[in-house]
């Protein structure tokens, strides 16, 4: 397979006006999942790529395409645009400049604090961008049906009665405020992977990548949470309290923002983060996609909940 791709992208690259003085073509299959490979491509023996290349089953590179496009026009120093596209049967073929960048770990801890701004703060600017195509709304039954399902992967996996029936309680109880309060979720395309490790930076500038996820749910804050998840754990925590993170200064203001932005209050989004977490984790029982990252996925709703019972016991 991988053979078959290298043919492919070298005669394309052969092809391209920009690409004529070729001498040596080598790849590095940087992952592999269901209808998508990703390689690092070096041309003439260097030591940095030239290009990254994803070739992917035709109608989840279209899907890519379309949201670069969409985001690009607006988000031009954010989104970078492909240099070349080829459709060979029924796969496509999408070739982006490599672009010279660092990712989060490798700037200064004094630094990082500003870097999580700048991420925030595009999701916030995509957010925006698609409230402005669209304003269709889930009914509060639809939400519940939604997350059902997504309770019963889970469970189906995990085999945890009593996380489960914490989980369905507090859906109960997150339905019929929003039934009290006449609120409703609008349907927001979500990038369906917005961690830090899908972020690239240069400056201050933050670029993000890997498009395959996007709409794979709509259910708004899916990403913050997905974001809060790919931060660094503070000196304090052994796993990651979500709770405790919602009511930082930095997540809070943003949580506000954005709630803002959807018009709904911030109880909705705090009510909806374990419900989120579970999509999380059955996002990676995929193929391909990282067992440690799940178990992480799995300790933290786990905390979400014991942090719960802490926080009563405490009153």
């Amino acid at each position: 397979m991988l053979n078959t791709i290298s043919e492919i992208l070298k005669k394309q690259l052969l092809s391209h006006s920009a690409t004529k003085n070729i001498a040596t073509i080598e790849y590095l299959l940087y992952s592999y999942i269901e209808n998508l490979t990703t390689l690092f491509v070096f041309l003439n023996n260097k030591s940095a790529p030239d290009f990254v290349a994803l070739y992917a089953q035709k109608d989840l590179g279209q899907k890519i395409l379309s949201v670069n496009q969409t985001l690009h026009e607006v988000l031009k120093e954010n989104i970078v645009s492909p240099t070349l596209v080829s459709t060979i049967d029924d796969q496509v073929l999408i070739i982006y400049k490599y672009l010279p960048s660092t990712t989060f770990y490798q700037r200064k801890i004094k630094d990082r604090k500003k870097l999580i701004s700048k991420g925030l703060q595009l999701l916030l600017e995509i957010t925006e961008i698609y409230l402005s195509k669209n304003n269709n709304y889930w009914t509060n039954e639809e939400v519940g049906l939604e997350i059902k399902k997504d309770l019963d992967i889970f469970n189906a996996h995990v085999k945890n009665d009593s996380l489960l029936d914490k989980l369905n309680k507090d859906l109960e109880h997150m339905l019929e405020y929003l039934s009290l309060k006449c609120l409703k979720f609008v349907r927001i395309p979500q990038h369906g992977d917005y961690i830090l490790g899908n972020m690239r930076f240069v400056k201050d500038k933050v670029y993000l990548f890997d498009f395959e996820l996007v709409g794979d749910t709509n259910i708004p804050f899916y990403d913050f949470v997905t974001f809060l998840v790919s931060l660094p754990t503070e000196d304090s925590e052994i796993i990651i309290n979500i709770k405790k993170r919602l009511r930082d200064d930095l997540y809070s203001d943003f949580t506000r923002k954005y709630a803002d932005l959807i018009k709904l209050d911030q109880n909705v989004l705090v009510m909806l983060s374990p419900f989120l977490l579970v999509k999380f984790y059955n996002n990676f029982l995929k193929p391909g996609y990282s067992t440690k990252t799940r178990a992480l996925v799995y300790k933290i709703i786990e905390n979400y909940y014991s942090s719960a019972e802490s926080d009563k016991a405490s009153v």
